[in-house]
């Protein structure tokens, strides 16, 4: 029986909470629990619930170790990212170093494996993945024999997240940049566990929270993403993932899909369509827009739509897409969404005959849930990036010396290497001031690398200059180089 007649303080408005000396749990995988048990007794179950990706695995052991009357866990719906395949397989082989035999799949550490054992002895998970009808998952329930508690309960808790204390920045309009996804999901991770405010969510768990931050990736192959170790999922799990976003197909079961949203949206147009035939007609057009929201059902849904608005803009044969996020798990939604938006980017693109450009997301609530707080600190501590050179897309700088006129020269070029143009600097007291408000009010370097880059070598050209050394940019300073 349940401690104190209670589920554990991690389960939340998230389950349906049946009656806890029930035999069975149902796990529906991405068919709305309420779908799945529409008209069964909550006398026949212990507790049903969704479980949409891998990390639910690990939630669904606590719950039956801290209910050890569960018997039965009846595995249904609708399996669009293989987590049932996951599930199934740890039954089936077990778990070593903490991952599901064979796979990638993490189970979390403070989970024993001899309590993982306990269960996989003891518990029988009854696979009917793909059943949605509820009278068939009613008939198997009444079918189960009765069985006792195969344990004493076990308490197993989240992860306690380390609240380290934000660190202050500005308070909205932060960007994280990234060749690919992955990269720039790195940066996000960085970005929300550094500077993200702790405030409660409408789920069981606390949150840091950004607003607005804008993530770009600029150069993605969505025919080829490189899934980096640091991500959480496959090749595979993203081929599972895209007719999400690609198709208007709403498996059974389930409310809504993005796919179905911006290509039915219940009155059978196709957004995705309409932006491809706006901008065909007219390739300057700011109207190539599609939104999920449904204001009728959504404003007062317990499950609206992240995803809000979707444009594309196409500038010199370009195609940029732009997507508004009114709620945005940056750690476990974020990059499975880019990759979704990137595919639709190359749809859109291909259909125009144009380039792919950057895909960018805005999103207003950027969050990363308080269990997860732990493994995107793990991510950051474990992996880094690699140190690469990144031209600024805003242009760079020659810097030379004019001795005879006793001036700093800066030629300034655009990012395709043209000429754009030259300032003089004449020495005095306060030459390196201003030089610096000078280049910081025109706005002509956009990276802080560069920025600091720039400062090094101004720094150098200056004391060249006073000193009577050679000075060459990009190369140290030699102090025995009189001219």
């Amino acid at each position: 029986m349940i401690i104190d007649n209670k589920w554990p303080y991690y389960f939340s408005e998230l389950l349906i909470k049946g009656d806890p000396e029930s035999n069975a749990a149902i796990c529906s995988l991405w068919t709305l629990k309420e779908a799945v048990t529409k008209g069964i007794p909550l006398k026949k179950y212990a507790i049903a619930g969704n479980m949409y990706y891998n990390d639910g695995i690990s939630y669904m052991l606590r719950t039956v170790l801290s209910n050890p009357n569960i018997r039965y866990i009846i595995l249904c719906g609708v399996d669009i990212t293989k987590t049932g395949e996951s599930l199934a397989r740890l039954f089936e082989h077990g778990m070593e170093s903490h991952r599901i035999k064979g796979t990638a799949v993490e189970i979390d550490a403070n989970i024993t494996e001899e309590a993982v054992e306990l269960v996989r002895k003891n518990v029988e998970l009854i696979d009917m993945r793909g059943v949605v009808d509820p009278q068939k998952i009613s008939e198997k329930l009444f079918s189960l024999q009765e069985r006792e508690a195969f344990a004493q309960p076990q308490i197993f808790p989240l992860p306690v997240a380390e609240k380290k204390d934000t660190l202050t920045s500005e308070k909205t309009g932060m960007i994280a940049r990234g060749k690919t996804v992955a990269e720039a999901w790195y940066k996000i991770l960085n970005l929300v566990m550094k500077f993200g405010t702790v405030k409660k969510s409408q789920h069981s768990s606390d949150q840091k929270e950004l607003v607005d931050l804008v993530a770009v990736v600029e150069d993605e192959d969505p025919d080829n993403p490189e899934i980096e170790k640091w991500l959480f999922f496959t090749k595979n799990d993203l081929e599972n993932y895209y007719p999400q976003i690609m198709t208007g197909i709403v498996p059974e079961g389930t409310e809504y899909t993005y796919g179905n949203r911006l290509r039915d949206h219940g009155i059978g147009k196709n957004q995705i369509d309409y932006i491809i035939n706006d901008l065909r007609e007219t390739k300057y057009s700011r109207r190539a827009v599609a939104v999920t929201w449904n204001h009728e059902k959504d404003m007062k849904s317990k499950n609206p739509p992240c995803w809000v608005v979707v444009q594309a803009l196409v500038q010199e044969g370009t195609l940029y897409l732009t997507c508004y996020i009114r709620s945005n798990d940056m750690y476990a939604a974020w990059p499975l969404n880019a990759f979704g938006l990137r595919k639709m980017q190359k749809e859109i693109a291909g259909a125009l005959d144009t380039k792919i450009g950057p895909l960018t997301t805005v999103s207003c609530s950027a969050h990363i849930y308080g269990h997860d707080w732990n493994k995107a600190k793990e991510v950051l501590e474990k992996y880094s990036l690699p140190k690469k050179f990144t031209a600024d897309p805003r242009g760079n700088f020659v810097i030379s010396l004019d001795r005879e006129q006793q001036k700093i020269i800066i030629d300034y070029y655009t990012s395709d290497m043209k000429k754009s143009e030259t300032f003089s600097f004449a020495l005095g007291k306060k030459t390196s001031i201003e030089i610096y408000s000078k280049l910081s009010s025109l706005d002509l370097i956009s990276q802080i690398g560069h920025a600091a880059d720039i400062g090094v070598e101004l720094a150098k050209a200056e004391i060249a200059l006073r000193h009577g050394l050679k000075y060459v940019q990009d190369e140290p300073l030699d102090l025995d180089s009189k001219i």
